[in-house]
C-alpha cells in the first residue's frame, strides 16, 4: 500500500521567466492535469514525442512562480474528437500547446496515437494567453545504462511509449542500452565510451541509471564510468538518476555534480514540501506517494551546501528545509549556470548539462494518476526527457548548404563547390549531403568521397560538430549548350528528429566559342567583333581578352591612358591644364600660370583666374575678404576697397580691414579716438553714443544722465537709500542709511519699532497699545479680566463672570475660578472642605467629591460632610445603616466590626457566634442556670424535668415513684 504523503505548499518569489504568448484558436492543448489526463498522463509524453519526431513544434506553458495544484492558464475548448465543451478551465501541471500555425501537420499524429492510446486533446476555441517555458522542437536521444535494474526504466519508457532511436519498444537489444565496459572506453582516455562518437561528441540527448550498485572489484570500471559521464555533461545533455545510481555517480571521485562532498543516505521524506513548482522538472498535480527502496532520500553532510542554490523540487518539511531528505532535484553541471528558470530562462549559456536525482527505487506506472500517487515520480522521470536543453528550439544545430559555380562557361567542364556548415550550438547526427545530377550533365568526379548512384552523388559527412564547416566539389560535364540548374540538400538528425537544409538553386550558362577567344559567339555578337577571328583589331590581344577589341590598345592600360582614359577612344583635354589619366579618369595634372583648379572638378579643367577671383585671390582657397569692407583683388593681393558703416579702418593697418565698430566701442564710440568711461559706471557704447552700461557696486545713476556718470551713493544717502528714488524716511522715527539699508535711527517719544520693520518706522503707540503697553512686547491682558492701557500703564476694569481677583495681584489678573475653585467656591475666601471628606466645586456650589478612608455620608447631608466613623460608630459600624446592637447584649464597633462586650442579666451567648446572648438561662431546659447546662442531663432516677424556674432546674416523680430524700436530682425510690 503506498504511503501517500502529506504536503505543505510554500509561496516562492514571482518573476518573470517566460514569453508570454497569445494563442490563436484551433491551438490544440495537451492537458498535464487530473481533472482531463488522469488515465492518459504517461501516454501524453508519448504523444508529444511523436509530435517531436515529426517536426512539430511543441509549447511547454509553465506559470512563472505558481505554487503547486495552480493553474498556468485559462481556456475554453472541446475535446478531440468527441467535440466535448470545455468552458475556462484553468489547466494545471504544466499542460503541452500546439500553435494553431502547426495544427494542420500535428492532427493526423493525434488521430493516429489516440485510435490506440488513452491522450486526451483540446482544441481550443477562443485566443488564450500563457507563458511559454520551453519550446521543444526535437525528440531526444534516450540512452539507457545497463546497471541491472535497467528494466524500470524500460518500464517507465514503454508505459510512456517513447521509443528507442530505431522506433522500437525498449528492450536489453537496444541499441541505445548500454553496458557499464562500454560507457567506460579504454578506462584511461576520456570520451571515448558509447556515450560517444570517434571525434568525442555525445551520441545522445540524455543518459539514465535506475540503480547502479558498485561491488569493490568493479570500483575501477564505475570510476571510468562516472568520468565518462561527467565528460557527457561537459555538452547540452542530460543525466537521470534514480535510488542507487544516485550516491554511486554523486559519491564517486569523479562525480560531485551538484555537491561538494556527495550525499548521506535520507529517510522518508514525509511529510514532503513542494518547492519551486515552476521549473518544468516539477511538473506534477495530485498528490505524490513515495515509495521504498536502499535510497529514499538524500542529505548533505554537516555544512554542506548544493553547488546551485535552489534546486530541490521535493523534500521532508524539516530544518533547514533543503539540504535534509531531499527527494528530487536537478542541477547544472558544477552549478555552472542556475536552474532556477527565474534566472537562467532555462538554457545554460555555458552548454553544460543537467543532472536530476530521483530518490525511491522504482515508481508505478499505474493509472488513473489521482488513484496511484505512486506514479507521479514516473512523471518526473518523463518531466526530464522533455526539460533536457537538447530538446530546444535556441539550442539546435543551425546546417546550411552553400552551392556555387561559375554563371557562364564556354567549356563544358564544370566543377561545383558545396559549402556546408553547422553554426548551431548542438550535433547535427548522420548528416548526409546529396546533390542530383541536373539533367543533360555527365558524372566526371567527386571530392572527399562523394559516390553516385541513381542519379544522385552522396557524401556522408557523419556528425557535424557545433560551428564545424566544411566543403566538397563536384565536377560535371554539360552536354549542350543551355542552362542548368540545380539544388543539394544536407539530410541530418537532431536528437531521432530527421531534418533538411536545402541549398541554394546554382545557374550555370553554357555557350559554344567558335573561335576560342574566351567569349562565346552570342556574347560576340553583341560585342561587334569577329567570332570567326579571335583577335579582330589585330593588336595580338584576344577578343575576350581586349579591353578594347574595336580599336588597337596594346598596352590594354584604360586606367592610365589619357587617349583611351576610362574607355576605349576617350582621349582627355582639359581647359588652361596638362591632362593626366588616373584610374580611368581623365584628371589635372597641372594648371597654366595664374590658372587654378580651385573646384577640383576635372571636367572643367584649371577654371579659376587667380589674379581677379575674390574667392581665389593669388591660390586656391585664398578668399579675398577684409573684414567689414568691400574686397578688391588686384593681380592676385587682396586689397581693401572701403569701409562698411559703421566701421572704421582706426589703427590704419589693412590686415584686419576696418576693425573698429564706431556704434559700439568704447574706445572709438562715434569716431577713432572717441573712448566711453563715465564716472563710476561701465560704460556702453550704443549707436555711437556714450550711456552708463551699469554702475559701480553701490552707485546709481539716479538723474539718468551719462554725463555726470552714476552719481548718488546708494549706501548712504537717505534721499536714495538702496535704490533711486528709496527715500528713509520710516513712520514715527528718525531714519538712518545704512550700507544701502534704510533703518531707524530713534523712535519718537510715545512710540515704539516693536516689529523691527524699518517700513513701517515706530509703528506702536505704546501710550494705548495692549499688547505693547508702555513698552514692545508689554502685553496688557491679565487673565480672565477686561483691561485697559492708559499713559503705557496697564489697567484692570473687571473680571470676567465667574472669575474673582481673590489674591488682589493684577498681575494675575482674575486668577480664580469661582465655579471650581476649592478655596473660593462661589465667592472669594469660601472654601469647599467638607468634614470627612474631599470637596468638589461644581458652578459655584460646594459637594461631596468622595469620603474620606473609613468615612461615610449616612444622613446625605453635605453639610456635615462625611459625618460617619465606620470604624467605631455603633449606628453605621463598618457600613451605613449597619447598626451594632447585639442581643441581650452591650456591643462595641472595632475597625468597622461590632464586637460582643456583655451580656445583658440572665442571658449569655452560648452558641458562640458572637451575634447576641441569645440564650435565657433563666427559663431554657437545656442552658438552665448556665450554658450547656440541661435540665434533663441531671435529673435523678425515676424523675423527669418539668421546667427551668429563675435559672433552676424544676422536677417531678415519675407516676408510682416518690422522692424520699428530697433530692429530685439524684433520682427517686419506690
Amino acid at each position: 500500500m503506498p504511503l501517500l504523503l502529506s504536503f505543505l505548499l510554500l509561496m516562492p518569489p514571482v518573476a518573470a521567466h517566460a514569453a508570454t504568448t497569445t494563442f490563436p484558436a484551433d491551438s490544440y492543448i495537451i492537458p498535464m492535469d487530473t481533472t482531463y489526463q488522469d488515465s492518459g498522463m504517461l501516454k501524453a509524453f508519448g504523444l508529444v514525442y511523436q509530435l517531436l519526431l515529426h517536426q512539430i513544434r511543441v509549447y511547454w506553458i509553465i506559470l512563472p512562480g505558481k505554487v503547486h495544484g495552480q493553474a498556468d492558464f485559462t481556456a475554453s475548448a472541446v475535446d478531440v474528437p468527441s467535440n466535448a465543451v470545455i468552458t475556462n478551465h484553468g489547466y494545471r501541471g504544466g499542460p503541452f500547446v500546439i500553435h494553431a500555425d502547426d495544427a494542420a501537420a500535428a492532427l493526423p499524429i493525434i488521430t493516429a496515437w489516440k485510435s490506440t492510446r488513452i491522450t486526451t486533446v483540446h482544441r481550443a476555441t477562443a485566443p488564450f494567453v500563457g507563458d511559454v517555458s520551453k519550446t521543444m522542437v526535437v525528440a531526444p536521444r534516450l540512452a539507457i545504462f545497463a546497471d541491472g535494474n535497467e528494466d524500470i526504466a524500460f518500464g517507465y519508457l514503454n508505459a510512456a511509449g517513447i521509443p528507442d532511436s530505431t522506433g522500437a519498444v525498449w528492450t536489453s537489444t537496444s541499441p541505445d542500452y548500454l553496458t557499464p565496459t562500454e560507457v567506460a572506453g579504454s578506462l584511461l582516455v576520456p570520451n571515448d565510451g558509447a556515450l560517444f562518437d570517434s571525434s568525442g561528441t555525445p551520441l545522445f540527448c540524455q543518459m539514465m541509471s535506475m540503480h547502479y550498485d558498485v561491488k569493490a572489484a568493479q570500483q575501477a570500471l564505475a570510476d571510468a564510468v562516472v568520468a565518462e559521464v561527467r565528460s557527457f555533461l561537459g555538452f547540452r545533455t542530460h543525466f537521470f538518476a534514480e535510488c542507487k545510481a544516485v550516491n554511486t555517480f554523486e559519491n564517486n571521485v569523479n562525480g560531485r555534480f551538484l555537491t561538494p562532498n556527495g550525499f548521506l543516505i535520507g529517510g522518508s521524506p514525509s511529510p514532503v514540501v513542494f518547492l519551486n513548482q515552476w521549473y518544468p522538472f516539477a511538473q506534477l498535480d495530485g498528490n505524490f506517494g513515495v515509495v521504498g527502496g536502499s535510497e529514499p532520500s538524500y542529505s548533505l553532510p554537516a555544512g554542506d551546501t548544493y553547488k546551485d542554490a535552489d534546486i530541490v523540487m521535493l523534500t521532508k518539511n524539516t530544518t533547514p528545509l533543503t539540504g535534509n531528505t531531499d527527494l528530487w532535484m536537478t542541477g547544472y553541471l558544477d552549478g555552472g549556470c542556475s536552474i532556477d528558470p527565474l534566472n537562467s530562462g532555462g538554457n545554460c549559456s555555458l552548454g553544460i548539462g543537467k543532472i536530476s536525482y530521483l530518490g525511491g527505487h522504482s515508481y508505478t506506472t499505474k493509472v488513473p494518476i489521482s488513484t496511484n500517487p505512486t506514479t507521479q515520480g514516473t512523471r518526473l522521470f518523463l518531466n526530464s526527457l522533455f526539460e533536457a536543453d537538447c530538446v530546444l528550439e535556441e539550442t539546435q544545430p543551425v546546417v546550411s548548404v552553400t552551392k556555387s559555380s561559375a554563371s557562364f562557361v564556354t567549356d563544358p567542364v564544370v566543377v561545383f563547390t558545396l559549402d556546408y556548415a553547422n553554426m548551431g550550438e548542438s550535433v547535427a547526427f548522420t548528416a548526409l549531403l546529396q546533390d542530383p545530377l541536373p539533367a543533360g550533365t555527365t558524372f566526371v568526379s567527386a571530392s572527399n568521397g562523394g559516390t553516385l548512384s541513381g542519379g544522385v552523388v552522396r557524401w556522408s559527412l557523419g556528425n557535424l560538430g557545433v560551428h564545424q564547416t566544411g566543403t566538397v566539389t563536384l565536377t560535371l560535364q554539360l552536354s549542350t549548350p543551355g542552362t542548368y540548374d540545380n539544388q543539394a540538400e544536407l539530410q541530418y538528425f537532431s536528437g531521432t528528429t530527421p531534418m533538411v537544409a536545402q541549398s541554394n538553386v546554382s545557374h550555370v550558362t553554357f555557350q559554344i566559342d567558335t573561335d576560342g577567344d574566351g567569349c562565346s559567339d552570342e556574347q560576340e555578337a553583341a560585342m561587334g567583333t569577329d567570332p570567326n577571328e579571335p583577335d579582330t583589331d589585330i593588336d595580338g590581344i584576344f577578343d575576350c581578352e581586349d579591353t578594347c577589341p574595336l580599336i588597337p590598345n596594346p598596352l590594354q592600360e584604360l586606367s592610365s591612358d589619357p587617349d583611351n582614359c576610362g574607355e576605349c577612344g576617350l582621349i582627355c583635354l582639359l581647359d588652361h591644364a596638362s591632362e593626366i589619366c588616373v584610374l580611368g579618369e581623365c584628371a589635372v595634372s597641372a594648371c597654366d600660370t595664374n590658372w587654378g583648379d580651385c573646384d577640383l572638378i576635372a571636367a572643367n579643367g584649371c577654371e579659376t583666374d587667380l589674379h581677379t577671383s575674390i574667392d581665389h585671390c593669388g591660390a586656391c582657397g585664398g578668399l579675398c575678404a577684409p573684414a567689414n569692407a568691400d574686397p578688391d583683388c588686384v593681380s592676385g593681393a587682396c586689397e581693401v576697397g572701403s569701409c562698411l558703416a559703421p566701421w572704421a579702418d582706426c589703427d590704419g593697418l589693412p590686415g584686419n580691414g576696418c576693425e573698429e565698430d564706431l556704434e559700439n566701442s568704447l574706445e572709438h564710440c562715434g569716431g577713432c579716438g572717441a573712448g566711453c568711461a563715465p564716472a563710476d559706471a561701465v560704460g556702453l557704447c550704443s549707436a555711437g553714443l556714450c550711456l552708463v552700461d551699469s554702475c559701480v557696486e553701490g552707485m546709481a545713476d539716479c538723474d539718468g544722465l551719462p554725463a555726470n556718470g552714476c552719481e548718488i551713493n546708494l549706501l548712504e544717502a537717505e534721499s536714495d537709500c538702496g535704490g533711486c528714488g528709496a527715500v528713509c524716511a520710516p513712520a514715527s522715527a528718525d531714519g538712518l542709511c545704512v550700507l544701502g539699508v534704510c533703518t531707524v535711527d530713534a523712535c519718537l517719544s510715545g512710540f515704539g519699532d516693536c516689529d523691527g520693520l524699518v517700513a513701517n518706522g515706530c509703528e506702536v503707540d505704546l501710550q494705548i497699545s495692549l499688547a505693547d503697553c508702555g513698552g514692545c512686547g508689554s502685553l496688557c491682558a491679565p487673565d480672565n479680566a477686561l483691561a485697559r492701557c492708559e499713559s503705557g500703564l496697564c489697567v484692570m476694569d473687571a473680571c470676567t463672570p465667574g472669575f474673582g481677583d481673590c489674591d488682589g495681584l493684577p498681575a494675575n489678573g482674575c486668577e480664580a475660578d469661582l465655579a471650581t475653585s476649592l478655596e473660593h467656591c462661589g465667592g472669594c475666601g469660601a472654601p469647599c472642605a467638607p468634614a470627612g471628606a474631599t470637596g468638589s466645586c461644581e458652578a459655584g456650589t460646594c459637594a461631596i467629591g468622595a469620603c474620606l478612608e473609613g468615612r461615610a455620608d449616612c444622613n446625605t447631608n453635605p453639610d456635615d460632610g462625611c459625618e460617619a466613623e465606620l470604624a467605631t460608630s455603633l449606628e453605621h459600624c463598618g457600613g451605613c445603616g449597619a447598626p451594632c446592637a447585639p442581643d441581650h447584649a452591650t456591643g462595641s464597633c472595632v475597625d468597622g466590626s461590632c464586637v460582643l462586650e456583655s451580656c445583658n442579666d440572665g442571658f449569655l451567648d452560648c452558641d458562640g457566634d458572637g451575634t447576641g446572648c441569645e440564650t435565657d438561662i433563666a427559663a431554657d431546659q437545656a442552658n438552665c442556670g448556665g450554658c450547656d447546662h440541661s435540665c434533663a442531663a441531671h435529673a435523678g432516677a425515676n424523675a423527669a424535668s418539668v421546667n427551668c424556674s429563675l435559672g433552676v432546674c424544676v422536677y417531678q416523680c415519675q407516676p408510682g415513684w416518690a422522692d424520699l430524700n428530697g433530692d429530685l436530682q439524684s433520682g427517686d425510690q419506690g
